[in-house]
């Protein structure tokens, strides 16, 4: 994940997590953990938010001018560092 995007509905900003390193990395890891035992996921991590942008390009007012995105929470994101 790039520093410097926009943080998702989370509201976690990506620095965040690169500072935390170890200490936030080992109580992400037992969060996770817990929603793997007990086999429940928040509805929170599953879902995205939809945004649409104009491609800068032709008229606002149509449809056919924009594209979406979808935003989804930052912690759902974080993948193990490769050993």
């Amino acid at each position: 994940m790039l520093c410097g995007k926009v943080p998702g509905p989370d509201a976690i900003d990506v620095e965040v997590l690169k500072l935390g390193r170890l200490a936030l990395l080992t109580k992400l890891t037992e969060l996770f953990k817990s929603f793997w035992d007990n086999e429940i996921l928040p509805q929170e991590f599953k879902d995205a938010t939809n945004v649409h942008l104009h491609k800068k390009k032709g008229n606002r007012r149509s449809c056919d001018n924009h594209g979406g995105i979808s935003l989804l929470a930052t912690a759902g994101k974080i993948q193990p560092a490769s050993s």
